[in-house]
């Protein structure tokens, strides 16, 4: 992400009416950044909405269908986050799946 400092350059840069190639670069990174930001801003949406459902359910009573994974279609326990972005998926067989979308491949371990 960008840090404040170089935010301030940016300002700074501005200005003083600089411009060219550095102020492409100066954007690319500004862009970069807001691509990351909103990526976060939508995972933090979905667990929230999640969470919702679940708390929801838990004040209704309402049991909640069981959850499968998406690498082989079993029922899983718990699931967990790997950096960045890949999932472990842990089933009562004590198996697990891997997805890693980095690479664009899923392995089971």
């Amino acid at each position: 992400m960008l840090s404040d400092r170089d935010a301030d350059e940016i300002a700074r840069g501005r200005a003083n009416g600089v411009g060219g190639p550095l102020i492409g670069k100066w954007v690319d990174q500004l862009l970069a950044d807001r691509k990351e930001r909103v990526a976060q801003i939508r995972y933090l949406r979905q667990r929230l909405k999640q969470a919702f459902t679940y708390l929801d359910g838990l004040l209704e009573g309402r049991k909640l269908p069981a959850v499968h994974c998406p690498r082989c279609g079993k029922p899983y326990m718990r699931v967990s986050g790997l950096s960045p972005n890949g999932m472990v998926y842990f089933h009562a067989d004590r198996t697990e799946c891997r997805l890693e979308p980095m690479n664009g491949r899923a392995h089971d371990r």
